[in-house]
């Protein structure tokens, strides 16, 4: 049975195989939330000034695009204003320089490009004690991010230091609302609990 609670889809590669590749996720989306599936610029500007507070996942690297940057400082002013915004886009295929301008200049995140690889992750200390269902660890292929907070990683690569850890999954306050990152390529059965439990709001720490 789904809750009232609606969640906005946004496509902006054009590319209707991506639809499939998801089809897992959005059906287990689609028994909860309301689903709004966006595919293009166009329909998707209207919708985001329209939305306030909104819940947006960003399924593809549509978003990192130069072109695309008015959509993404409008979801910027969303999270700023109390929206949960996910960027879970798939970002092998992202040019590192447009995507590294997305989340440092766009977004104001001091984040590093770690690089992208196959490792195993693990749940970090700071998200242990409220586990619920997450995965312990797990391998991920998957875009990893550096100098990211401890309280905003969930899944990393296990290095003490935030300086030498690799993010792939992350979570945090962000303005009035919150951000996640997911930098899996694949959404593998783990990196969709992650999301599940974004979207419900839980988890994320304060610094």
């Amino acid at each position: 049975m789904t809750s009232s609670k609606s969640v906005i889809i946004l496509y902006l590669e054009d590319d209707p195989s991506l639809t499939a590749k998801h089809e897992d996720l959005l059906a287990t989306l689609g028994s909860k939330y309301e689903l709004q599936l966006v595919y293009t610029k166009e329909v998707a500007f209207p919708i985001l000034s329209d939305a306030r507070p909104a819940t947006v996942l960003v399924l593809d690297a549509g978003i990192t695009k130069p072109e695309n940057s008015d959509i993404a400082n409008r979801l910027v002013s969303l999270a700023w204003g109390g929206s949960t915004v996910i960027l879970a886009g798939g970002f092998s295929g992202a040019n590192e320089k447009d995507m590294m301008k997305l989340l440092e200049r766009i977004w104001g995140l001091p984040w590093k490009y770690h690089g992208m690889s196959r490792e195993f992750t693990s749940l970090t200390t700071d998200m242990v004690r409220k586990r619920g269902d997450l995965l312990m660890g797990y391998y991920q292929e998957a875009v990893f991010m550096g100098i990211v907070e401890g309280f905003a990683t969930w899944y990393g690569t296990g290095e003490t230091e935030a300086k030498d850890r690799g993010a792939a999954v992350v979570f945090m306050g962000y303005g009035g609302g919150k951000l996640g990152y997911v930098g899996d390529m694949k959404i593998e059965e783990g990196t969709k609990l992650c999301i599940m439990r974004m979207l419900e709001g839980e988890g994320e720490e304060e610094e």
